[in-house]
C-alpha cells in the first residue's frame, strides 16, 4: 500500500477526500437518527439534527467536487468543523439543562426517610 502511495499521491489524496466525505455523510445519518428517536425525550435534539443535515450537506458537496482543490477542501472543513461543532455544543448544553430538570423531579419524588 505504500507503495501506491508513494507512486500515485494523488489518489491517495482523492482516496483521503472520499473517506472525508463518506464519514460527514454516515455521521450525519446517525445524527439525523438520534434526534428522531430522542425527539420526544430531550428538548433540543433539533440541534443535533440541524448537526446532521450539515454533516451530510458537507460530506456531499466533498464528494461532487473532490477536484476543487486542497485549500478549498479545507477551508470548508474547517467551516463544518465550526458550525456543526457548535451546534454539538447548543445541543450537549439542552440535554444537560434536560438532566439537570430530570434530577430535580427524581429528587422531588423520593420519599425522605
Amino acid at each position: 500500500m505504500a507503495v501506491v502511495t508513494f507512486f500515485t499521491p494523488g489518489i491517495t489524496a482523492l482516496a483521503l477526500v472520499y473517506f472525508i466525505a463518506i464519514w460527514a455523510v454516515m455521521t450525519g445519518v446517525f445524527e439525523i437518527v438520534v434526534a428522531i428517536d430522542m425527539h420526544d425525550e430531550v428538548s433540543g435534539t433539533t440541534w443535533i439534527g440541524v448537526a446532521g443535515v450539515l454533516s451530510i450537506a458537507f460530506g456531499a458537496i466533498v464528494a461532487i467536487w473532490p477536484g476543487s482543490g486542497a485549500l478549498a477542501i479545507l477551508w470548508l472543513i474547517g467551516f463544518y468543523a465550526i458550525v456543526a461543532g457548535v451546534t454539538r455544543l447548543f445541543a450537549a448544553y439542552r440535554i444537560h439543562e434536560f438532566r439537570s430538570d430530570a434530577k430535580a423531579v427524581v429528587g422531588a419524588l423520593r420519599p425522605e426517610t
